[in-house]
């Protein structure tokens, strides 16, 4: 290996149109500089688990799926529940807080969720009135008139256009 991996590169380059055996000498002094670096153990553990974990959510035994679905499930519903009691205002909350707390959260969301496609349905309903009124005035003699006639302007514009990028003789020098 050189000092100047430049120097080196320039030689592959130089080898490589002429011989493929010394190219590839030249390209393996080329990269020898560079330092080889492997993943640490902690990366090939997550690849590891990851790989577990995807094995499990894809098996072809139902039982399997089942079983990590009801897992996921239950670490939600735990979640949820420690959520809400911290949220309760007495210090070591009951069932039926809890379930207040989650009743009235789910009840919230349910309004919002309906306030909000409310929203959304007006508002498709406002553009399918738009798109009605448009129809309505495209199909008027006048519109058509106004389109052919862009129409016309396009293709002239278009031949103006290719008339003028077209390349002269005198202009191309060979």
């Amino acid at each position: 290996m050189g000092r100047d991996p430049f120097a080196d590169l320039r030689r592959w380059l130089m080898a490589e149109g002429h011989d493929d055996r010394a190219a590839d000498a030249a390209l393996r002094k080329v990269f020898a500089w560079v330092p080889r670096m492997a993943p640490s153990a902690d990366f090939a553990d997550k690849v590891v688990g990851a790989a577990v974990i995807g094995g499990l959510l894809t098996a072809d035994s139902p039982w399997a799926r089942a079983w990590v679905r009801v897992a996921i499930g239950l670490g939600l519903v735990m979640t949820g529940l420690a959520v809400f009691g911290a949220a309760v205002a007495s210090p070591s909350p009951d069932l039926s807080s809890l379930v207040r707390a989650w009743v009235a959260a789910v009840a919230g969301g349910a309004a919002w969720f309906g306030r909000v496609l409310e929203v959304g349905l007006s508002i498709w309903r406002l553009c399918g009135k738009l798109g009605a009124a448009a129809a309505m005035v495209a199909a008027t003699p006048e519109v058509g008139c106004v389109l052919a006639a862009n129409a016309v302007l396009a293709l002239a514009a278009c031949w103006g256009l290719r008339r003028l990028l077209r390349p002269r003789e005198e202009m191309v020098s060979w």
